[in-house]
């Protein structure tokens, strides 16, 4: 599957474009008589509060208030979203991103339209709104429990960036909407996905296909990751986390990867050229080993650990906590050598023999260094001379 994304920036004042946009006096989503598909009513109650069926009043958007969309998700829920950024593909092409106006609600919205299809989100503190397309005219608007720090996690590799990891997070949130296992971030997949992205980047193409011909399953394989099945998304031009989740979340193909019971892990790929046709690039790298028949069904978070020479951390390794979980580390220096410095997470907290993890919502480093005791020359007691008598 690709989707060749070129976002275009465009001033929403000049008014050539269609936006995302209605008088406030006017209800941008009109309740549907279809009912919700049973695949789309199954969610989770614990994420989902409320849904409903909606038609969205495309011919009802006009240029001349391009700058901010009213919205009603809910008969006591509407709120009006002001334009930050604007990127326009074509008069059926667009990503909205905007702010909740300053009232009760505060928040972010991100919106992707394609033809006659709308996926988008606003986020604001504990509670988020998205919107989903069903099929044809039919739209879902759906009240939810905003992410969760828990759903963010870092690559193995520690090598990833926020804006991946923002990715890996929306991602699961969409399975957890749909009662499905969470992915775990793989280190080798997340090598496979950067490094297509960084060449995309680097070499100015979009494809499955690398220049090279590797395909999707070649650099997985090489990546280390010895794979049964895989899948693999791509996006160009999406400035921000949430916006390219929408898109995929917009496309059928890609929303399947996204969605899919067969995948276990997944590794999440961002690079930027601003050389390159398109800016920025996203890969996303998913699989399920050979030999695994069941996912996990809890999102383990990993703490890494690595020693210096002369001493040892235990536990030691890649250690797996369950979310919320706690984990200690003891720091042991060698005979004659010293603990010169622990680094948590990149940040250094000096000397000390321990150290704890607790209430782990996200994946975590640790990493001891030690350094030779330091010894004065050494001396002897005092013995007196003792000479024989005259």
């Amino acid at each position: 599957m690709k989707t060749i994304q070129i976002f275009v920036l465009f001033n929403c004042l000049i008014g050539i474009f269609p936006s995302l946009s209605t008088a406030a006096d006017v209800d941008f989503f009109v309740d549907a008589t279809d009912p919700i598909p049973s695949a789309w009513e199954a969610v989770n109650p614990e994420i989902v509060l409320r849904q409903r069926p909606v038609l969205i009043q495309f011919e009802m958007l006009s240029p001349d208030h391009c700058h901010e969309l009213h919205l009603n998700f809910f008969e006591n829920v509407q709120m009006t979203v002001v334009l930050d950024q604007l990127k326009v593909i074509s008069p059926e092409e667009s990503v909205w991103i905007g702010s909740v106006l300053p009232g009760s609600m505060r928040g972010a919205a991100t919106f992707v339209r394609k033809g006659n299809r709308l996926t988008g989100t606003v986020r604001h503190d504990s509670l988020a709104y998205q919107v989903r397309h069903i099929e044809g005219a039919l739209h879902l608007v759906r009240e939810i429990r905003s992410p969760q720090a828990g759903v963010s996690a870092k690559a193995l590799s520690g090598e990833s960036t926020s804006m991946e990891t923002e990715v890996f997070a929306l991602v699961n949130l969409e399975r957890q909407i749909q009662k499905l296992h969470p992915l775990q971030m793989d280190s080798r997949l997340h090598e496979a996905a950067l490094g297509h992205s960084q060449d995309m980047a680097e070499q100015n193409y979009f494809d499955h296909t690398s220049l090279d011909l590797r395909t999707p399953g070649t650099r997985i394989s090489q990546a280390g990751y010895a794979w049964s099945t895989y899948g693999e998304n791509i996006a160009a031009g999406y400035s921000t986390p949430a916006a390219v989740v929408e898109g995929w979340m917009n496309s059928s193909g890609h929303r399947a990867n996204i969605l899919s019971s067969g995948f276990c892990d997944i590794g999440v790929g961002y690079a930027y050229s601003a050389g390159s046709a398109y800016g920025a690039y996203w890969t996303q790298d998913f699989g399920r080993q050979q030999g695994v028949s069941a996912c996990s069904s809890v999102q383990e978070h990993t703490i890494s650990v690595s020693e210096g020479l002369h001493g040892s951390i235990s536990p030691s390794g890649i250690v797996t906590v369950a979310p919320g979980g706690s984990a200690t580390f003891n720091i042991t220096a060698d005979p004659g050598y010293r603990i010169s410095d622990v680094v948590v997470d990149g940040q250094s907290l000096g000397s000390r023999g321990i150290y704890s993890f607790a209430d782990v919502w996200e994946d975590h480093s640790i990493e001891a260094f030690f350094e030779r005791t330091k010894t004065s020359r050494r001396s002897f007691p005092w013995i007196p001379l003792l000479l024989p008598a005259e």
